[in-house]
């Protein structure tokens, strides 16, 4: 389970991250308000849920452990 991410912002974008760590690109789906209260080139933390299916990886991620914590809930 990836439950967070911290690095660099190489794109925002709709309702998408892309934050590098460790010199790889991971998406990460947010809402339109979360991709524009990030900056390219800054840093960024976010905390994430990764979703297993038969034919995709899905990570959504969240400003804080509290919004994480509802999304768990509900799904």
């Amino acid at each position: 389970m990836i439950s967070s991410l911290r690095g660099t912002v190489l794109a925002a974008v709709g309702t998408s991250l892309v934050v590098e760590v460790g010199g790889v690109g991971l998406t990460v789906s947010v809402t339109p308000e979360h991709a524009l209260s990030v900056r390219v080139g800054s840093e960024a933390q976010v905390n994430t849920a990764l979703i297993v299916r038969e034919d995709d990886l899905a990570l959504y991620g969240f400003r804080s452990p509290d919004e994480l914590e509802v999304f768990n809930l509900l799904r």
